[in-house]
Order: structure tokens, then sequence, then C-alpha cells
């Protein structure tokens, strides 16, 4: 192959593999021994599949996989070896096994397993013990369309075992090993163990390879790369599936290519690499990767195939995008005439559209295509898979995404006549075919969609004749049936997802007690079948219905009602650990993904904070030291899952952190954004003015916590508070726009300062540390004003993700060395900035050890030269950059390209292999936040985390003047000569700019603010 990977012990993880290989290519299953490729039926994905309730977004993230491959596809039939020997006549052990092959391909899992466990035992008893093994390899499967997990291991750990007794010349013994390996690691992989399924794939791709099959050993290949994706290393997966496209790119046209075309295209897509906006992207061709893959040149003659280059720097399928590499599966596929996979593949190409669509335009703002362009690109996607497809299943999906594109219209228009015709076309279709798990799932799909339209429905007051009104009987009816189906079948998995359901319909009719049985009921099928994905779903919804219990009782019992707060805060706290049990954060997979972080992640965390320190819920309860600290604790967490979110991967390492432990004279400050208030957090230290203060028993030794609530702040006016500020503060303004700017600040300082203003300075305090949340994260905490003096005038400020991302060792600085870097000229669309060579000057002459790389030195290239060779603390970066709410628009820029997060995080953590002591500080000072953007600051604090330094400073805002070298070379002569903190060397750069006539105004002197480890 082109590049062949080896990995180690990997402990980062995230997003689960979404493709299983075609059924279209016979050579994969023509002798009816599957391998127990995955289903994106069994296995929660990464893009949450139809287990999942997300009524919010249920065409999101129901992406179907793109073969079309049913659970049945999965069971292993004889072993090819029989062809050998004399096959035996029908026994009653194997019309067993058939008998239990057409229940699990009916999708009767527990009648499934009763049969094979009964062809388990006569095989035994007959002292057949191959295909003994070959049934306990089935029964796994089995067990694992259930959710059973104890008895799928018991089932394949046995059958290894009685692979690993047999003679070694037992005819069949290792290809039957080697299937049964696969289902092991099928297994593991759904448990979350993902670096043992890809070492347990490594031994059946070592097999096929040794013995010539190529079809099977691509087949393993596709397994261990999608256990690559659930890792986190999604540009190795698609690095090797890029290597494996083009060694296949000499072979004839195939069906395998187009597998291959597909994996690669769902791997972008996962990876956030969607490609060209308009959908019409040139086909990727994989001829001009071979070369750039294999590090030789193309030939001369084939002009063709030259690799395309941008800048001297390759494109690689990264660059291309999702769609691209889609679409010429979608053309392959067209040209070797595979229905079903032009149907599938047309399914990802509309869900791309579909994605888009919905998310405009916070997803990407540059985007020139309207929302009704992409829903009609999206449709037509859809309509192609309902024209190809071969399966009812694929065809009622298309349509189930269709429905949503009708309602998210109709919401518009107020034309509901379309998704009135779309559903009644789903809901024959359901009826005239047998019940299956997928049926089921779709069912519940179309109930959960049937809620948003009578949602929305009765918030505009719509009413037509002609539209037959949705009432919430029909919803449960729909659902009743559907729970009815899961029963007949055994499939308690589906049950748990069916009845959340039916649970969340009471729950919007009011009919709380009926709801509560529901989902109680849900909960205890999900904990049975260990289904995560769907426990932390119905641990929220229970959460919510004791909160409404409580509203209900008022004043009327406070017993009960503080009963029903523990309830709900239990409640709260397992969904909360369930999601954690997933290992991959379900917000942390793709870009619609992303969306469904704030829909349903996200609100469970605020809605246990909320609950915590609402005193009206019992009334007049006291929110206790506990309650403080699991609130602090439950913010740390969301935040820390948000960034996982942003960055599509869990890639940060967390860690507990005592603040005392790091700096007894910092007092750490949570604000909280609530939908309805503003609530503070102070983390204080311990002091005897404050002992009245309320204590958290977990640090009642060490610290304090306070707690002060802004009722009557919800957060569309904070959000609206900060968008003025903003405005204000990125201008040169005059003497009455600065009177408003410094209005508008004071408010903030009320909200967040005031109320502890004075056990702040009672408590020694020398610095405050941020950990901000929603929009006040793109203001400077450093210029609130109390109405006389800036806050930077009387502490050091600092920002932090949370405590559990910032380093605690001491820094380690015995002899200050600068790697500088930097941009005067303009590149691209951005300005020139004429005072970076002068800051660069200014830093050299007061920084004695020092090297420098300006313009056109300063590419990427001699970058990572410098990087790699040089041990520097310290790494100054004056260049363009920005932060944005996207990954794709979180990027430095150098004189050859744009260097994302990722790049420089493996830049610089690259180095730190070779270099003998770790970045103690990383400098940004030209970069920007994109301003009305209240989730911008993800990527300056993603910035911050991902690139490994300890402490780095950055600008919220591009300051085209002198002041930034100023303050950039007041700040070193500070905290070199007089050995202060960072944030102390920091609030005396800007200190000496507000003394300065002419740098005074927070324009200048704001925009620096320093993240992480602030000593």
């Amino acid at each position: 192959m082109g590049r062949r990977f080896k990995y180690g012990l990997m402990a980062i993880a995230t997003a689960l593999f979404c493709l299983v290989a075609t059924p279209a290519i016979a050579h994969f299953n023509s002798d009816h021994v599957h391998s127990g490729h995955v289903s994106s039926e069994q296995v929660s994905s990464g893009h949450v599949h139809s287990e999942q309730v997300h009524s919010e977004q249920v065409h999101s993230e129901q992406v179907s996989s793109v073969s079309g491959d049913t659970p049945e596809s999965a069971l292993l039939e004889s072993t090819p070896m029989e062809s050998a020997l004399t096959r035996p006549r029908l026994t009653t052990a194997q019309g067993l096994v058939d008998q239990g092959r057409d229940r699990y391909e009916a999708g009767q899992f527990q009648a499934a397993v009763r049969l094979l466990q009964q062809a388990v035992d006569t095989h035994a008893a007959n002292g057949q013990f191959l295909q003994q093994a070959i049934a306990l390899s089935n029964l796994s499967l089995a067990y694992q369309a259930l959710g059973d997990w104890a008895g799928a291991t018991i089932a394949i750990e046995t059958g290894l075992d009685i692979l690993n007794g047999l003679p070694g010349d037992t005819v069949g013994q290792a290809a039957v090993s080697a299937q049964a390996l696969t289902i092991q690691g099928r297994l593991q992989f759904a448990q979350g163990q993902f670096q043992s399924a890809f070492d347990t794939w490594q031994q059946v791709t070592d097999y096929h390879q040794q013995q010539g099959d190529d079809a099977k050993r691509l087949e393993s290949q596709l397994n261990q790369i999608q256990a690559l994706q659930a890792l986190g290393f999604y540009n190795q997966a698609i690095d090797q599936l890029t290597a494996i496209h083009v060694d296949l790119a000499a072979q004839p046209d195939s069906p395998t290519k187009v597998v291959v075309l597909q994996h690669l295209g769902n791997a972008l897509r996962v990876a956030g690499y969607l490609g060209n906006p308009a959908l019409n992207a040139a086909p990727f061709n994989a001829a001009p990767f071979n070369a750039a893959l294999s590090n030789t040149a193309p030939a001369a003659s084939s002009s063709a195939t030259a690799i395309p280059m941008d800048n001297g720097v390759p494109i690689l399928p990264q660059d291309l995008g999702a769609t691209s590499v889609l679409t010429q599966a979608l053309a392959l596929a067209q040209k070797l005439g595979l229905r079903d996979a032009i149907a599938s593949t047309s399914m990802h190409l509309g869900d791309i559209a579909y994605n888009q669509a919905i998310n405009l335009p916070e997803i990407n703002p540059r985007l020139m295509l309207s929302q009704g362009d992409w829903f009609e690109q999206a449709t037509a996607f859809y309509q192609e898979a309902i024209a190809q497809s071969t399966q009812p299943a694929v065809q009622t999906n298309a349509r189930l995404r269709q429905l949503d594109i009708a309602i998210a219209t109709a919401i518009t228009t107020a034309d509901w006549a379309s998704a009135q015709r779309l559903r009644t076309q789903i809901q024959l279709q359901l009826q005239s075919v047998s019940p299956t798990r997928t049926t089921i799932h779709q069912r519940v799909q179309l109930a959960q969609t049937l809620i948003q339209v009578k949602q929305t429905m009765a918030a505009s007051a719509f009413s037509d004749p002609a539209i037959q009104p949705i009432q919430w009987s029909d919803i449960a009816t729909l659902l009743a049936t559907a729970n009815q189906q899961a029963e007949a079948l055994g499939d308690d998995r589906v049950r748990a997802y069916v009845l959340g359901t039916l649970g969340h319909v009471y729950e919007q009719a009011n009919r709380q007690a009926e709801a509560v049985r529901l989902t109680q009921q849900a909960l205890r099928f999900a904990l049975a079948t260990n289904a995560s994905d769907i426990t932390y779903q119905w641990y929220w919804q229970l959460a919510r219905l004791r909160q409404q219990e409580i509203q209900q009782l008022g004043n009327n019992d406070a017993a009960i009602a503080a009963q029903k707060r523990e309830e709900a805060i239990t409640a709260y706290q397992q969904a909360i650990a369930a999601i954690k049990q997933l290992r991959v954060d379900l917000a942390a997979v793709d870009q619609a993904a992303q969306f469904s972080f704030r829909s349903n992640i996200e609100p469970i965390h605020r809605g246990l904070v909320s609950l915590l320190l609402d005193s009206n819920l019992p009334p007049d309860t006291d929110v206790s030291g506990e309650d403080l600290e699991l609130a602090r604790q439950t913010i740390e967490d969301l935040q820390l899952a948000e960034l996982d979110n942003f960055f599509r991967e869990s890639c940060l390492n967390a860690q507990d952190i005592e603040i005392d432990d790091l700096d007894q004279q910092a007092a750490v400050i949570y604000p909280i954004v609530l939908g309805d208030r503003l609530e503070v957090i102070l983390s204080l230290p311990e002091t005897s003015a404050s002992e009245v203060a309320t204590k958290s028993s977990s640090t009642a030794d060490k610290r304090t916590l306070r707690h002060f609530s802004q009722a009557d702040l919800p957060e569309s006016q904070v959000d609206e508070q900060v968008a003025g500020i903003q405005q204000l503060m990125r201008a040169r303004l005059s003497a009455s726009g600065e009177r408003q700017l410094k209005f508008r600040l004071a408010e903030v300082y009320d909200w967040l300062i005031r109320p502890f203003a004075d056990e702040l300075q009672a408590s020694g305090t020398e610095t405050l540390v941020f950990v901000l949340d929603g929009s006040l994260r793109n203001i400077p905490m450093a210029a609130l004003f109390d109405g006389d003096r800036y806050l930077i005038e009387q502490y050091s400020v600092a920002l932090t993700p949370g405590l559990q991302l910032t380093e605690s060792t001491p820094p380690d600085v015995q002899e200050l060395d600068v790697l500088l870097g930097g941009l005067s000229e303009s590149r691209e669309d951005f300005l020139a900035l004429p005072n970076v060579e002068d800051e660069l000057a200014r830093i050299t002459d007061t920084v004695a050890s020092s090297r420098k790389l300006l313009d056109e030195q300063f590419t990427n290239r001699a970058v990572q030269r410098q990087f790699n060779a040089s041990s520097s603390p310290v790494v100054h970066l004056a260049t363009h950059g920005n932060f944005g709410n996207q990954y794709d628009d979180t990027y430095l820029l150098t004189w050859d390209t744009r260097l994302n997060i990722r790049e420089l995080s493996t830049l610089l953590q690259s180095s730190e292999l070779s270099r003998q002591r770790p970045i103690e500080l990383l400098v940004l000072s030209a970069c920007q936040t994109a301003a009305g953007d209240k989730r911008a600051a993800l990527g300056l604090a993603g910035m911050a985390v991902r690139s490994g330094a300890r402490s780095t400073i950055a600008t919220l805002w591009t300051v085209y003047d002198e002041s930034t070298a100023l303050a950039m070379q007041n700040f070193y002569d500070v905290w070199v000569t007089k050995g202060v903190t960072k944030a102390e060397a920091l609030r005396q750069a800007q200190q000496t700019l507000i003394a300065t006539p002419e740098f005074n105004l927070p324009y200048y002197w704001a925009p620096f603010i320093l993240l992480g480890n602030w000593l």
C-alpha cells in the first residue's frame, strides 16, 4: 500500500464509525461467511443514529450507512472450507442455525438467541466443535443486537476457546477463527474498547494478508480505519483510506472502489471537511495523489494526473472535502449501475446539504447559497435515493428527511400540504412492511417529527380546514403500535427508545404521572441493555418531569418538594454520567452533531446548574455549599464538553486542580448565563473576613464559595449588552462614545464583581481568574469599570476554559529564549500589519536570545523546521489569525498558507518530543474573534488549549497601531526583569498604555488577554 500506519496504545476517544461494506460487492460475501462487519443499525454511530431521540434534529442525526447493510448480513453460515469436505445432510442443528438466521434477518433477535443457543447445545452434544464455534459466534452477534454485552462476551470467548483447543490441522479452523475475531472486535467496539477492537482486527488483517485474500483484507482494514476514527485519529484514517484508494486506482472500476470512496467521503464529512459548498466540486481523482503519498514525481507525460498544488503545497482529500469525494463515488456507482450504492451515497450528499441549510448562517456565514437552495439540493438527492434504492427502509428514511424539509419550509410559508402528503406516504409504507427494528425506529422518527409539527402549529396558531390537525392521541397511538411491535420482537433496547418517546408525548401533553411512569419503564429497559446513548436522554426527561412536579406543588408541601428536587438532581447527575460512559462525546462527531450539542447535551448541564442554584425550587431553599460545589463542577464539565465538541474529538486531558495548590492569592469567578437569569459563583481564598460566607464541604478547609443571582437578567439581555460593548470597544471613540462604553462596562461590573467587591479586597486576592460562559467570553474582563477605575488597575486578570484544563506545574523559565514569527505585508485578503516589524525588533532588543522569521521567511515549512530545532520556551507570532465558532474558521496566517488548530498543535507538540523544556508561553498578538458571534471565543480558547502551551496571550481584535508593539515590549521587559507572574506583567503593560494619552482608550490596551496558567 502507499502508506501503512501502525499505532500503539491510544487514549484518545471520539466518534464511532459510520460505514459498512456494500452488499453489492459479491466477492465480500460470496462464500456466505460474513465477517461481522459492524452495521449502523446495531452500534450507535458518532452521528447519532435512529436509536437516539433528538426531536429537535431528527433529520440531521439520522444518517444511513453508505451501504445500506442490514443486521442479517452479519450472521455466519457454514465455513467455506466445508466445500472441501462432504457437505453433511441438513441436521437438526443446522436447521436451528438456519431458523436462527431467519429470525435475525427479521429483526427477531430474542428468538434468534433461543434458536442459536439450541444449535450450540446440539453441536456440542454431537461433538461438532467447529460448527459449535460458528454457532457461538452467531449467538454473540444476536446478543450484541440486543445490547446484552455479557451474553455476547461469553458466547464469543467460549467460541474462541473452542477454536484454540482444536487440533492445528482442523480444516477451516483458521478461517473460522478470523471470522470469530472480527465479531469479537465488533463487540469490543460496541463497548467503547476501540484500541482493543483495532488490535483484534489487526490479527484478522494479518491473516487475510497471509492468505492473499485481498477482498477480506480490505474489509478488515476498513474496520480498523473505523476504529481509528473512534480513537480520534481522523486524519490518519483519511490518509489510510486515501492510500487504499490510490492502490486501487490502476485497477478497473469496481464496486470495491465505490465502497472505499464512500468510506473516504464519510470520514471527511465526520471530520468536518465538507468541501465545496455548492455541491459541484470537481471529482476526486486518485492518480494525482499517488505521487504525493509515495513521495515520487508524476510522469512528465501525464499532465492529466499532475499533483494539484496550491503555493507549492499538495492538495489532499481534506482540501477537496467530503462533497467532492462522495460526488465521485456517486458518479462511479451510476456508471456501474449499483442502485443501492447510488441511493446510499445520495443520502449522504443530501444530509450534507440539509445540515448546511438548517445551520445557516451560523455554520459558515461565508456560504453564498440560501437555505432554500440547500433544501432544494437536499430534496433532489433524497428523491434520487428513493428512485434508486431497492430497500424500502432506505426509501422511508429518504421520505422522512424530505418531511423534515417540508416542515422547515412550511414554518416559513405556512404551506403544510407537502408535509401532510409525505406523512401519509410514510405511514402507508410503514403499514405495508413487516415490523423490524428499522421500521420501529422509523415509526418513532415519524412520531418525533409530528411532535415538532404540533408544537410549531400551536405556537403559530395555524389553522387550515384542508390540513388534518395532529392530536396527541394520534402520536401516542403510533408509538403504542411501535411498542407492541418491539415487544413482539423481544427487543428491549427498542422498547426503551419507544417508551421514552411515548413518555415525551405525555410530557408535552401535561400528563406528568403517565410521563413519569413511561420514562421510568424506558430507563429500566435502557439500563438492562446497556444503552447509554438512550439512557442519558430519559434521565434528562425524568429530571424535567420532577421539576414540573415541584412547580405544581408550589407552597403546598415543602417536604415532598424537597424530595422531588433531590430526585431531579440525581436524574441530572445520572444523565451526565451516562454521557461520560459513552466515552465518545455525542456532541463531538460532525458538524450536524455540533448543533445538536446545544439542544441535547448542553441543556442537561445547564438544567442541573439552574436547579442547584434556584432558591425557589422548592420555595425558600438556601443554596448549600454542596450544591454550589456541584454547580461549579458541572459548569467545568460543560466547558470541557464544549471544547471537545468544538474539536470534534475528546482530545483534552482534564485533571482535578486545587486552586490553592496553584495560587493562594487568586479568586476564581464563574459567570453562568442561563436562559432566564445570570448566576455567579466566586471561589475565594479563605480568610477571617469571609468566614460568614457559604462553604463548600469539599473545599471548606481552603476555599469559600460565594453565590449571587441576577434573577431579572435573561440571556438575551446579556447578549445584547455584550454586542453593544463589542461594537464600541473595537473603535477609536469620541468622548461621548467613551462615556457610553464606560457606562456599559460598569453595568457588567455590577453583574459580576460588585456583589463580591468588599470580600475580594478583604481576602487579599491579587489575581482574578474568570471561567467565562456564553457571550461574556467575547469581552475583556480587564476593561470592566467600577465608575472610577478599570478592573485591570486593581487586579491581575486571567482567563481559563476551566481549572481542569489549567496546567498546574509552576513555570520553569530560567533563561528567556523567544522564537519570533510574523507578517508585516498583506497576504490573501488580509491587510498589511506595518508595525509587526517594529514589534519583533523591540522584543529582540529586550530579549537577547531570540530567533526571527519575518514575511517570506515565515512559511509553514520554516515554522515547522524552527519548532523542531528549537527549545524556546516562548513562541511569539505576530500575524493575522481568526478565532471562530467552527474548527475550520480558526487559524493563523503564514506567508504561504493558513495554519489551523490541529496543524499548530501537531507542530508544537511534536517539537516537545525533542525539546528539553515545554512551551511556557504562546503569544498571538494580531488575532481577532468574529464580532457578533457569541461562540467565536471558543476558537480562541481552543487555540490556547490545543496548542499545548501552558499559557497563551492573544488579542480579541487586531489593533493596527504601534500600541501593540509598545505593549509587547513592556510585557517582556516586566516579565524578564521583575520576575513577576505573566498575569502581573500583562497588567503592568496594559497600565502603561492606559497612562499614555494617545493609547488610553480600551481599543488599544483591552484586547490582550491571558489564558491558561497565569503564574
